[in-house]
């Protein structure tokens, strides 16, 4: 009796987490989006100059769009925080020590956001100088810009590491739910291998633009997408995390 109330609580507290990891991905899904889009379509990229600095000259030629862009970067951090801490919520009543390693990733993706904060606050600060400033001003700026820069860098990198490690835990936290597809459970790892690759490669090579596009693009729009997808249109016959019951049983 006693065991059967408590299979019937762990169902119903899996559905609850199931239910918020269902709208929270979209979110993180259509922030990205968002992120992608502004930054492709309104920030650009300028070949003409050396990439040490050609973030900074694009900042003060397109300031609003380049400011909008790093506000979806900052939140899009947050965002994605939220998604491994549902899975850590998942992960709760049968892994605890998963759960917790997924609540610590969850939190060091305030340091990816913290970086963002930073490009919004500091790289529009310099860039709004640069627009204004004298060809000798802009020579200096472009010399002190590569030091910001690092600084806002290894913010990124702390949150990337977290991220992919976070990712492929929760993979595994998915293998042991009933109620994940094996497929989206296996789909589940991918932005924990884009961010775990983008993280080792900036260790030993240059900054791979593509590899952070495919990341974003696969990992953080698509997987959180399917997510979105496959829990809402089964929560979405009933209202409020209960919907989800059915699930887990």
């Amino acid at each position: 009796m006693h065991s059967s109330a408590s299979a019937e609580a762990s169902s119903t507290e899996t559905a609850g987490w199931l239910w918020l990891l269902a709208r929270w991905s979209l979110l993180t899904s259509l922030g990205a989006l968002a992120l992608t889009l502004v930054f492709l379509l309104g920030v650009g990229f300028n070949s003409s100059v050396p990439p040490d600095y050609a973030e900074l000259v694009q900042a003060s030629l397109q300031p609003t769009a380049y400011r909008f862009a790093m506000v979806f970067d900052a939140i899009g951090w947050l965002l994605i925080g939220g998604v491994l801490l549902t899975f850590a919520g998942l992960a709760r009543s049968h892994s605890p020590i998963c759960a917790a390693f997924l609540a610590a990733c969850a939190v060091g993706q305030l340091a990816g956001s913290l970086g963002g904060f930073m490009r919004l606050d500091g790289t529009s600060a310099l860039a709004a100088h640069y627009a204004s400033a004298s060809v000798a001003e802009q020579a200096v700026l472009q010399q002190s810009y590569p030091v910001l820069n690092a600084v806002i860098q290894s913010q990124f990198h702390a949150g990337q590491l977290l991220q992919g490690a976070g990712f492929l835990v929760a993979a595994t936290v998915a293998l042991d739910l009933v109620a994940f597809p094996r497929l989206l459970a296996f789909c589940i790892a991918i932005p924990g291998v884009t961010s775990s690759l983008a993280f080792v490669v900036q260790l030993v090579a240059e900054f791979s633009f593509p590899l952070l596009l495919l990341h974003i693009l696969v990992g953080i729009i698509s997987v959180p997408f399917v997510l979105a997808l496959t829990f809402w249109r089964e929560s979405a016959r009933q209202p409020g995390p209960a919907a989800s019951a059915a699930l887990v049983h």
